[in-house]
Parts: C-alpha cells; sequence; structure tokens
C-alpha cells in the first residue's frame, strides 16, 4: 500500500521543492500557467521570484508557478530540462516495473 500511494506522492513533493529551491537568475523556466520567460531575480528566502516575458514585460510569480526550468543562466543548450513531473513519472514507472515483477513472483509454482 505504502509503494502504491504514499512514496510516489513523497518523491513528487520532494521534486517540486527542489525546482522550487534551484531557481536563480538567469534560468529561462516555464511556468504551469504556460508562460515562457527568464528570471530576472530570485531573492533568497522569498517566495516570488520575477519574470522576463517580452521587451519591457516583467511579471512578479510565486516560486510554486515555475513547472519547469528549460535551461540554466539563459544558455539554450542545456538538453535536461527538469520539470515536477519527471519524478513522477519515473517513480510510477519504476512501481509498475516493481508490481508487475511482484506479481510475476507470486504466480510461479
Amino acid at each position: 500500500m505504502y509503494m502504491l500511494l504514499i512514496r510516489p506522492q513523497q518523491k513528487k513533493i520532494k521534486a517540486e521543492q527542489a525546482l522550487m529551491s534551484s531557481l536563480r537568475a538567469g534560468d529561462e523556466i516555464m511556468t504551469v500557467g504556460g508562460i515562457y520567460g527568464v528570471i530576472l531575480e530570485a531573492p533568497e528566502g522569498e517566495d516570488y521570484v520575477w519574470l522576463d516575458v517580452a521587451e519591457g514585460v516583467e511579471l512578479k510569480l510565486s516560486r510554486t508557478a515555475a513547472k519547469a526550468i528549460l535551461s540554466r543562466d539563459g544558455d539554450g543548450d542545456n538538453n535536461s530540462t527538469e520539470t515536477t513531473d519527471d519524478a513522477a513519472d519515473d517513480s510510477a514507472d519504476d512501481l509498475v516495473d516493481e508490481s508487475a515483477d511482484e506479481m510475476a513472483d507470486d504466480t510461479e509454482v
């Protein structure tokens, strides 16, 4: 029961917290609302960031609004996109694999 319900949720929460705490100026991000921009300022200890979305357009957003870091420090060559859903997807895949293995072990005679 624990492996099916609680553990995947805990992994997702940890991934979200890691993403929020790792935000820094220069990161290109996508928000949960689908807005793309570059972080101008990410004050330590505050729950908001300033996001540049277009020339002369800056938004003050909650750190929880960040869905994915697309690139670090504005360099568009970072191919490893970090998202909060990736950890949950990976843990769900692992869980399915483990459950299938356990079921196979139980059915062998």
